[in-house]
């Protein structure tokens, strides 16, 4: 599994099918804009299988966190480890250091 950090909005729109809806043009140049907000696609035989999106909130009492905000699975790689079936905390694995920009998939997180 190929897992990229996206910065075009071309590759947003090619991964289209992963979202809830189509992605907009506009506004997916705006999350792509801004710093705060990450968007990964898991590609698996250079085809996009799956994709988290994300955003850095800081918080008063936790200082800065990601929230996740969506992902999505395509249904043909079901079974393959794209998602671990559609389980969240498996694919927020993702981020292991939001201050280091650094994403890899982590096999020993906890819980």
């Amino acid at each position: 599994m190929d897992i990229r950090r996206i910065t075009l909005v071309e590759a947003v729109i090619s991964a289209g099918h992963l979202f809830d809806a189509s992605p907009v043009p506009e506004a997916t140049e705006r999350f792509l804009a801004d710093e705060r907000h990450h968007l990964l696609i898991a590609y698996l035989d250079g085809t996009p299988a799956g994709m988290i999106t994300g955003v850095e909130m800081t918080h008063p009492d936790k200082g800065t966190e990601m929230f996740l905000y969506e992902l999505g699975v395509e249904e043909a790689f079901g079974g393959r480890g794209v998602g671990r079936a559609g389980d969240a905390t498996n694919w927020f694995r993702w981020v292991s250091a939001v201050t280091d920009r650094r994403y890899r998939l982590i096999d020993d997180w906890p819980g």
